[in-house]
């Protein structure tokens, strides 16, 4: 079993890129190991936006991505290393430890949420799966498991019952 984090475009992009190495979240984890990254298949008109700011856009050009309808949805596109989980501090920025894990530059500020009572999930080893090794799947509110089988491609995923379990 391996752990999955469904995660809305551009972020998700961002993050199995290696662009984005802090994921900021309401909610702590104790996850320490490789976990998958799905994209949502939501994809709204924010997060459409968003992918035309600057930060966003120099980001996504340079992992060659013409236009936002070019993310992929829907599927699990990469894996990354959940190495910490770190809380943030007081409302006077740097926050707490996530200072000390050096990675806070304009660019990773602008990608993610920062404030007092939220968390810094710490990543690394970022890797983009190429298209023809993603997997079509739901994704899942929270931190999920899926079936190492189904994540490589040997099995297809689970159909959801009829409450979108």
């Amino acid at each position: 079993m391996m752990y999955v984090l469904s995660l809305r475009q551009p972020w998700a992009w961002l993050v199995v890129c290696g662009l984005k190495r802090i994921e900021t979240r309401s909610w702590s984890t104790r996850v320490r190991k490789p976990i998958a990254i799905h994209a949502s298949s939501t994809f709204g008109l924010e997060e459409q936006q968003k992918c035309y700011e600057t930060f966003f856009s120099q980001a996504l050009l340079e992992t060659g991505v013409p236009s936002p309808d070019a993310l992929p949805l829907g599927q699990v596109i990469g894996r990354v290393n959940l190495e910490d989980c770190v809380e943030m501090g007081s409302i006077h920025f740097p926050l707490g430890e996530v200072s000390r894990h050096k990675l806070l530059t304009d660019r990773e500020l602008a990608f993610g949420v920062y404030a007092p009572k939220r968390f810094a999930w710490m990543l690394s080893n970022a890797v983009c799966y190429e298209p023809h090794h993603r997997i079509v799947m739901p994704g899942k509110m929270g931190l999920f498991k899926v079936d190492g089988d189904v994540l490589l491609g040997r099995r297809p995923p689970p159909a959801e019952d009829a409450q979108g379990r």
